[in-house]
């Protein structure tokens, strides 16, 4: 092994025998920065060459000369950009875009035109969660339709799922193109359960381990989520100190998800927190982590910035700096029980001082300090195996598309379904609200419960008997009631009825219950008894097909002389069947069945007389995004003028345009790049070359963006990553060459080198 004067390893020495002589030559590798590899000799040409042992970049052939730029768009591949090297507004710089296909000789002045996405829908479909089935060979209607809405749920913009008997599925997108989904990717068969007879005292929160509340795969961490809490700085501060984040770590069990004071709410110790945040000038702090106490409460010190060798560093400093952001994740302490709602603002992804919801920021010089961050758990819903009849006892629509043909408010449960992406900046914080960033959740299931009249009778007592008690109280004492009730009369027996609908084209749903007979669940019929309608037999059970009534509001508010019905809303259970995200509802937050609504709108559901019950929302809480670049960094691997930055992207909603754009020192520098997110939440990377005439050190953010966003300022960013650049040394300016020389075996021999500047000028 060889070192030149420039303590470059000097490789692939060559021997040839002539005669007694032994002629040597060489060729040779440098080292630069973190990991660099032999660059590409051919502006067009892609050449693989293999990176030094812990490098994970790609080389890239060199832009060319050529000044002309191509714009990037939807789907295409490895798109680079040349990033400017001046702060003026040089053309190169104010025109930096990703880089062209290399001109012809004969159209080397003429400008690139942008390349067609060829990217298909069908690329990046998504493989749902298995169904169980009874036989994989031949499943039933209703295991077909369970399997098609599973596809639905995990394919927003599929137009047609087509599932055979076998479990196969063809997925139709919107762009007219299709994908097959094997049996394998769609259904398992339902395992012979030997355990049941043995141990009926089982707990009841088996339900937890079934299908449709399976551990979520896309709701909590990505590989670079673990990645980045794995390498975290641990920095537990001091409530009250200078330049700390604090805030306040509860579970939601009733009210908003605003106030960790709420009577229900409990307060989580134990919770780790994650927090990032990036300057003005795009340089993106490590990863934080402090831990919630007993009380709930944890408190970030970030008052000890990172310093790179140059003596650059990012400090913590809300002060004087208008473009300053930050975000905070949580990592689920319990993903069998608790999804994730609110991870310290409830603006996704990085936020500034007027885009924040429910944070307080002190810009006080010398202070530097933000208080109200507010993480925030909910219990994941459909937890328990009673609040649901079983499958094959459910209501489902007469219509095909699975609605129900009858009309009218009354006896019903209606809401919105969404997939939320993120809030707009400065919106209320006390709950969650569909707007313009987030996506209708067509097709997904949502089902609805309530007790029987004699059970209903039962928890009334119970309440009367026990005055003073507290929601764990009561939901302890429903299990209990509930549990003797069936081992009476059988599995469901409990439950008057469940109605399971999917969500419409527009993101709502409507569940119509057929009802009770009877004014409540203590009064058979109104007036004198000349008026009686309902009979002593009918009290209390389902009404007739040919009594169903929607639409008659003298039928449930009493009147005399109607056939009378009613549901039991104070003992109510509404929940979406989705176990792929972290799930926030306004309502029906504890796995028990309670009343209607939780509190008044615009917050809570609107329950009206006459059970004419709306606005029971849920919103399905998208993962949190995460932006690595890969090899260099701002403290030790910088690049050089020369070097290609590539990126890894993840916990990205599937199959969803993003945009990716490169900033210099805090600008945004040429056009942002549109990539499609695949099935598994991960995009492509959209590198940056460092420019050959870098003069000074610079600091290159590359940021993720909503699609539609603008994305010319770094604090509504998504996810972000940086780098420094530094200029290269003036040993680094220069390549030498050795000749060919004789020389014979035992004797010391010198080789004088000649060098050749970048210009491959001989110096």
């Amino acid at each position: 092994m060889y070192f030149n004067r420039k303590n470059a390893e000097q490789k692939n020495w060559r021997m040839i025998k002539k005669g007694k002589h032994f002629l040597f030559g060489c060729s040779l590798v440098f080292a630069v920065g973190a990991a660099l590899v032999a660059p590409s000799v051919k502006a067009d040409a892609t050449v693989e060459t293999k990176p030094e042992t812990g490098s994970t970049t790609e080389t890239k052939p060199e832009a060319g000369p050529t000044t002309e730029t191509t714009k990037a768009t939807a789907g295409e591949e490895n798109v680079t950009y040349a990033a400017p090297a001046a702060e003026a507004q040089t053309p190169t710089e104010a025109n930096a875009k990703p880089a062209p296909a290399p001109a012809t000789p004969a159209k080397a002045e003429e400008k690139a035109a942008p390349v067609a996405a060829a990217t298909k829908e069908s690329d990046s479909v998504a493989a749902p969660s298995l169904t169980t089935v009874a036989d994989a060979s031949a499943l039933t209607a209703e295991e077909i339709s369970n399997v098609t809405e599973a596809i639905k749920g995990v394919n927003p913009t599929a137009t047609d799922v087509k599932v055979s008997k076998d479990g196969s599925a063809v997925v139709t997108f919107k762009d007219g193109s299709s994908a097959t989904l094997a049996a394998s990717q769609t259904v398992k068969v339902k395992a012979k359960d030997t355990s049941a007879s043995e141990n009926p005292a089982s707990s009841r929160r088996a339900r937890s381990l079934q299908e449709e509340n399976t551990v979520s795969t896309r709701s909590f961490d990505s590989d670079l989520q673990n990645a980045a809490q794995k390498t975290a700085i641990y920095s537990p501060g001091v409530k009250g100190a200078p330049q700390t984040y604090q805030g306040i770590a509860w579970l939601y069990r009733n009210g908003n998800i605003n106030d960790p004071d709420q009577k229900d709410a409990k307060r989580l110790g134990g919770v780790n927190v994650y927090l990032q945040y990036v300057t003005g000038k795009g340089f993106v702090s490590p990863v934080y982590k402090t831990t919630s106490q007993a009380d709930g409460t944890f408190v970030f010190d970030l008052s000890k910035p990172v310093k790179n060798r140059l003596g650059a560093t990012g400090e913590f400093k809300l002060a004087g700096d208008s473009n300053f952001a930050i975000r905070t994740w949580v990592e689920n302490p319990d993903p069998e029980k608790y999804n994730v709602i609110k991870s310290g603002d409830q603006r996704t992804g990085f936020h500034g001082r007027l885009s924040r919801t429910n944070e307080s920021w002190d810009f006080t010089a010398g202070i530097n300090r933000i208080v109200g961050g507010q993480v925030v758990l909910q219990e994941k819903l459909n937890a328990e195996d009673y609040l649901l009849k079983p499958e094959a006892e459910r209501q489902k629509g007469n219509l095909a598309d699975g609605q129900f043909s009858r009309k009218g408010n009354y006896g019903t449960i209606q809401g919105s379904v969404w997939y939320d992406l993120r809030d707009p900046s400065g919106s209320d914080a006390r709950m969650y609200k569909k707007d313009s960033y987030d996506i209708n959740a067509t097709n997904v299931k949502v089902a609805a419960s309530y007790l029987n009249d004699e059970v209903t009778r039962l928890l009334d007592q119970w309440k009367k008997d026990n005055p003073n008690y507290k929601l764990d109280d009561f939901k302890a004492a429903q299990a209990k009631i509930i549990k003797e009730y069936e081992a009476k009369h059988g599995k469901g027996s409990h439950i008057a009825e469940t109605v399971v609908v999917p969500v419409d084209k527009d993101g709502n749903y409507r569940i119509p219950f057929r009802g009770l007979y009877g004014v409540s669940a203590t009064q058979a019929n109104s007036g004198a008894k000349i008026s009686y309608t309902v009979s002593d037999k009918e009290f209390g059970t389902l009404v007739k097909d040919e009594d169903l009534d929607n639409e008659n509001l003298m039928k449930w508010n009493g009147t005399i002389g109607q056939k009378h019905r009613h549901i039991n809303t104070d003992y109510v259970y509404t929940t979406v069947l989705v176990n792929d995200y972290a799930i926030w509802s306004n309502n029906y937050q504890s796995n028990m069945f309670e009343g209607t609504s939780d509190g008044t709108l615009p917050v809570g559901p609107s329950s009206l007389a006459s059970a004419n019950i709306s606005n029971t929302n849920f919103a399905l809480v998208t993962p949190q995004p995460m932006h690595d670049v890969l090899v260099y960094d701002n403290t030790e691997k910088f690049a050089k003028p020369g070097n290609t930055a590539e990126s890894k992207t993840g916990g990205l909603m599937p199959n969803r345009e993003y945009q990716i754009r490169w900033f210099k020192d805090g600008k945004a520098i040429g056009e942002a790049t549109t990539v499609m997110s695949a099935a598994d939440g991960t995009a492509k990377s959209v590198p940056l070359t460092v420019p050959a005439d870098l003069d000074k050190d610079a600091i290159y953010t590359s940021a993720v963006f909503l699609q539609g966003e603008k994305t010319d300022e770094l604090n509504s960013a998504l996810a972000l990553d940086s780098f420094t650049a530094v200029p290269d040394d003036e040993t680094d300016k220069y390549t030498p060459e050795y000749a060919d020389t004789l020389v014979t075996p035992g004797k010391p021999a010198t080789v004088t080198p000649t060098f050749k500047g970048k210009d491959n000028a001989e110096t």
